[in-house]
């Protein structure tokens, strides 16, 4: 369920929504603090907050990828939190390491089979996600690192300007 709920997110903030999505209506925006933007999508218990930022930085310049970004969110149905996925745009080499880092944090991210997954890294638990989550509100910078199925190592950073900021409209937004 964590990664389909996670595509259709993505879905939602790329205006490719379709099905259970589409149903619950376009997203509202909760506000854009800084780098980040903070959303709520639905309404009452089924609503889905989530905070998006896309990276300042991407490297190398010249690769060909997909839609890049980095999101938390919030399903209180399914009594879900700070859910961290990061989409690298491209499929991801399943045997070599994606990880984001956030000041001297470190954290591994979990790729999931599957065609349209495997671009996507996600904290492995929850605890992670809310290790990640308090980590990515107290930092000034994340950088993600993966590496395509072609072999191309790719670095992406982010601003957390504006991050504390936005996961609090979600979590006031998805109590």
């Amino acid at each position: 369920m964590r990664q389909k709920t996670a595509l259709l997110l993505a879905a939602v903030l790329l205006g490719a929504a379709s099905g259970p999505v589409l149903a619950q209506g376009s997203p509202r925006s909760l506000g854009s603090f800084d780098a980040w933007d903070a959303y709520v999508q639905g309404e009452g218990r089924t609503r889905v907050c989530f905070a998006v930022s896309r990276p300042t930085e991407t490297l190398p310049k010249d690769a060909r990828r997909g839609e890049i970004y980095a999101m938390v969110s919030h399903r209180p149905a399914e009594r879900v939190q700070s859910e961290i996925n990061i989409s690298f745009g491209y499929p991801l080499r399943r045997e070599a390491r994606a990880e984001a880092q956030i000041g001297a944090a470190k954290f591994a991210l979990a790729v999931f089979e599957g065609k349209d997954y495997e671009s996507h890294g996600f904290a492995p638990d929850a605890a992670q996600d809310k290790e990640m989550a308090e980590q990515i509100a107290r930092g000034a910078q994340m950088v993600v690192r993966g590496t395509s199925q072609r072999g191309t190592a790719t670095t992406d950073t982010y601003s957390l300007k504006g991050a504390s900021a936005a996961l609090k409209a979600i979590a006031e937004a998805c109590k």
